[in-house]
């Protein structure tokens, strides 16, 4: 009986159709190939960047810092402070949480996030990181 219902079963999926699965492996490439701003606003989902792909995009961070299965980075940029949080995706991979923008002196305007990144490319751009 098992054995007539594993053949019902697999006839009803190829009945389905759809044909054979296709994996592809994820690519870091990918992500660096994202814009900054797409990669921080992936923020909290499950498929958010890691702290290697926000490097690649942003520069050498000011701050990095990673331990067991949290890590932060942050960059002091001339208009903008930027503070990106990371947190285990319960898969061992570190991804993405929280993203904080910030104005590096009291009482100046609060940048975007987006902003930031702007800035943070220009150092990269000039050579400064």
């Amino acid at each position: 009986m098992r054995k007539f219902l594993s053949l019902a079963g697999a006839a009803a999926l190829t009945a389905c159709g759809g044909g054979y699965a296709v994996t592809t492996p994820v690519s870091t490439t990918t992500s660096r190939m994202m814009s900054a701003e797409s990669l921080l606003a992936a923020a909290g989902r499950p498929d958010a960047p890691g702290p290697d792909a926000l490097v690649a995009a942003l520069g050498k961070p000011d701050v990095d810092r990673r331990e067991g299965v949290g890590a932060m980075l942050s960059w002091r940029l001339p208009d903008c402070a930027l503070a990106l949080g990371f947190a285990d995706d319960g898969q061992g991979r570190l991804r993405l949480r929280i993203v904080q923008a910030d104005a590096p002196k009291p009482g100046a305007a609060i940048p975007t996030p987006a902003q930031c990144a702007e800035q943070a490319r220009a150092r990269v751009a000039e050579g400064r990181s």
